[in-house]
């Protein structure tokens, strides 16, 4: 009895993986594509953030960087206030 007990257990065990399987493979491989997308998609924003690094160290205007790099204004950050200008006003 033991014997056919433990049988019929792995019987059941066998047939929860075949019929599971194909659900968690999808699962995996759908989990894979959203990781690897986000990936790209951080590799992308890393490239822009850099990119627009260099163009506001050659004083490009922050609308040229948001133009060509498509992050946001925010994203970019706004320059630092005119020091002679405070100087002169106050």
């Amino acid at each position: 009895k033991l014997f056919e007990d433990s049988i019929d257990q792995t019987v059941k065990e066998e047939y929860i993986k075949m019929a599971f399987l194909p659900v968690a493979e999808a699962k995996f491989e759908w989990l894979k594509r959203v990781v690897r997308e986000e990936g790209i998609e951080e590799g992308r924003r890393s490239t822009a953030l850099e990119t627009a690094k260099k163009m506001l160290a050659d004083n490009l205007p922050i609308s040229s960087v948001v133009r060509y790099t498509g992050l946001t204004e925010e994203e970019v950050g706004s320059p630092p206030n005119d020091v002679s200008a405070d100087l002169s006003s106050g």
